[in-house]
């Protein structure tokens, strides 16, 4: 994996002098070790399940533009997208998407919490340990004495090997409002209900600005598939299949989870695909200010387009899903 730029001057400059010839190579540039093992668990499971996921990965953002917010005046890129669970280019537009959601709510909560609610490792199928794991979970948000103490929160599950059992260990992280929830007694209420484990952990968000960075290393994807082999990867591919990974409740039931899945023609004007700019930024000097003004998320003045020149123009084309990454930003603080 590439390392990160440290300030915008440099993201520029690399970004500017790079090869990127496709949005997609550039993206995939942030996520290279997470799409290989993607990409080797996708094409076994299609041989088995006689699926296309494959393809549907391979064309991610293989079509891109440039295009002016009509509302703000900065400049975004709108691609096709998979929206797989499971594609590691799709997850940092969905971990932003939801970063941003919950900011409004955070806002408003005074003093929120993060919450991590965990299982005694077993040798016990993953999939039976999720059932169990969410199980537990409906029935503490259900009590009576858990919802004198929470109001309402989001949850985010994730699942990852023990390092000393070699166990799977999934567990839920959730960031809650209400009323100061004493370790002690959370700690004996996650006890009586899942009669084995009293392993919690809950501590205050102090910092309002710092939350995005807490939720963003749990939000996009439920685990790195690249630290495990492809038969633990099939194992967690099955196990979490056609499941919901993140929810909310109560006082957060406003949020929305789920990036919109179109583009609305009206929100964005178009200024000129992604290899059009890309292959003229050395010579046009639109296209080093489209590019500038992207990368550092400023206005560009209306008028300022080289969409004219697109002869085989990328996207112009009906797609299942059209994105903006107005929601995707690698500089984003626990991505990978």
């Amino acid at each position: 994996m590439p390392d990160r730029a440290t300030s915008v001057h440099t993201i520029e400059t690399s970004v500017l002098s790079a090869n990127w010839p496709t949005y997609r190579d550039y993206r995939i540039s942030y996520c290279a070790e997470e799409y290989q093992a993607t990409l080797e668990m996708y094409s076994d499971l299609d041989i088995k399940h006689d699926k296309n996921r494959v393809e549907l990965l391979t064309k991610c953002r293989r079509y891109a533009w440039f295009a002016r917010s009509a509302e703000t005046g900065q400049v975004h890129v709108c691609s096709n997208s998979c929206r797989q669970r499971w594609c590691p280019i799709c997850a940092g537009g969905r971990s932003n998407y939801i970063v941003k959601s919950l900011e409004p709510w955070t806002q408003k909560v005074k003093h929120p919490r993060f919450l991590t609610l965990t299982l005694k490792h077993s040798n016990a199928p993953l999939f039976h340990q999720i059932d169990t794991l969410y199980r537990h979970f409906r029935n503490l948000r259900r009590d009576k004495q858990f919802k004198k103490y929470v109001s309402g929160g989001v949850w985010f599950f994730q699942v990852k090997l023990s390092d000393r059992s070699d166990q799977w260990h999934p567990h839920l992280h959730c960031l809650i409002q209400g009323k100061y929830l004493p370790h002690e007694w959370i700690s004996r209420k996650w006890k009586r209900i899942t009669k084995t484990s009293n392993v919690v952990d809950i501590r205050a968000v102090r910092n309002k600005s710092e939350v995005a960075k807490y939720v963003a290393r749990y939000c996009a994807r439920p685990t790195q598939l690249s630290k495990y082999p492809l038969e633990l990867r099939q194992e967690i591919f099955e196990a979490l299949h056609a499941r919901r990974l993140c929810g909310k409740w109560g006082t957060a039931k406003g949020i929305s989870l789920s990036p919109p899945k179109f583009v609305p023609e009206e929100k964005y004007t178009r200024l000129g695909s992604w290899s059009t700019i890309h292959s003229m930024r050395a010579t046009s000097s639109e296209a080093r200010l489209i590019v500038k003004c992207w990368l550092e998320h400023l206005c560009i003045p209306p008028g300022i387009s080289l969409d004219y020149l697109d002869d085989f123009i990328d996207g112009k084309v009906d797609f299942e899903v059209v994105e903006s990454d107005e929601y995707w930003s690698p500089y984003l603080p626990g991505y990978s």
